[in-house]
């Protein structure tokens, strides 16, 4: 991800969008500090959790100046979006649809399959499961 707003930054610096230029560096250079930072002896690695935690912080900081919509609309839309989770009744929906799920591995796997990975409670499915 920080790849890309190094691109977006250059993008910028050509099309001389200095408003757009200095709100991707901001985000860039939080996260190079974040992975400078050294932590019990470990260097800290920027994955998607922490890079969206930079990028919220920093969109947190724009909210609170005057004018500056353009660089809120900007990093808004490079946050990752969220992922839907499921309530147990749509599980219930989705799962008493297919009675060919023997073990809740195998409905799992199939949910992943069709998309929804991560958007399930695995203790409700297990214990659906085997309740059939």
């Amino acid at each position: 991800m920080l790849e890309i707003i190094k691109k977006l930054r250059i993008q910028a610096m050509k099309d001389k969008n200095k408003p757009a230029r200095y709100a991707y560096e901001v985000v860039i250079a939080e996260c190079q500090t974040f992975e400078a930072k050294v932590v019990n002896k470990k260097k800290n690695v920027l994955t998607e959790k922490s890079f969206t935690k930079i990028l919220k912080g920093e969109i947190g900081k724009y909210q609170e100046m005057d004018g500056k919509q353009y660089e809120i609309e900007l990093l808004s839309v490079l946050l990752p979006a969220e992922k839907i989770q499921l309530t147990e009744d749509e599980l219930v929906k989705k799962l008493s649809k297919y009675e060919w799920h023997k073990n809740p591995k195998d409905a799992m796997e199939w949910l992943d399959q069709v998309g929804f990975e991560d958007c399930y409670n695995k203790g409700f499915v297990a214990k659906f499961v085997l309740k059939r």
